[in-house]
């Protein structure tokens, strides 16, 4: 699928308490299409502008929440990890994954899902990596477009009107629809599998002589 960059935006900022510490994350889209039943993954940079490293993992909020379908695992944030200027350069990337395995019909033509994604620390044996009483993220707001899956593509004869146009005498019309009563056409040429006609020529006399010793042996 197409990902559209609509714009970078790295939040990084800092408690005012020396006892606290601030993730920060780095997203390239707040919006992203996907077809139901198919996943998508998108990537994210995470930043810890404090003195002290921190492990932590991409997580959702919100309503993306129920269609998460997976989440990295925990790495090492190092301390004075900060956006370079450049896409998400500069910060530790992850990629977290959604899918929205069925279409509703009362969501025609298009079910927008709405949430979050942050960075969220994460503790080993008990004890928080920093050291900090308090550890806070940032949120970068997401809307999955969530549009019904197609229906294979089918052909509907050759030098047909096509949806606004005509195909070319040599083309077919191909044509798929989904639930929400959307059609696409295509104009194609379309291989066929041809079977194979064996022509087997067998001299008068040979059939002669094989019905002949076919009715001796039945005798």
């Amino acid at each position: 699928m197409k990902k559209t960059l609509i714009f970078l935006a790295v939040f990084l900022a800092f408690l005012s308490t020396c006892r606290a510490q601030t993730l920060g994350i780095g997203y390239l889209t707040t919006s992203e299409e996907v077809t139901a039943g198919e996943v998508i993954c998108i990537e994210y940079g995470i930043g810890n502008p404090s003195d002290k490293p921190v492990y932590a993992y991409l997580d959702t909020l919100g309503d993306l929440k129920n269609y998460t379908y997976s989440v990295p695992e925990p790495e090492l944030i190092p301390a004075h990890t900060m956006y370079a200027g450049k896409n998400l350069e500069g910060l530790v990337v992850q990629k977290i994954c959604f899918l929205v395995e069925e279409f509703p019909e009362d969501k025609c033509p298009a079910w927008h899902i709405k949430g979050g994604v942050y960075p969220k620390a994460t503790e080993v044996g008990g004890v928080n990596q920093t050291g900090s009483k308090v550890i806070s993220s940032v949120v970068a707001p997401l809307e999955l477009i969530v549009k019904p899956p197609w229906s294979e593509w089918r052909s509907i004869g050759k030098g047909v009107l096509c949806g606004d146009y005509k195909c070319p005498i040599n083309q077919e019309c191909l044509v798929r629809e989904n639930i929400c009563g959307q059609k696409e056409y295509k104009c194609a040429f379309v291989q066929r599998q041809q079977i194979p006609i064996i022509l087997i020529i067998v001299p008068l006399a040979g059939i002669g002589i094989g019905i002949g010793i076919y009715f001796r042996r039945k005798k």
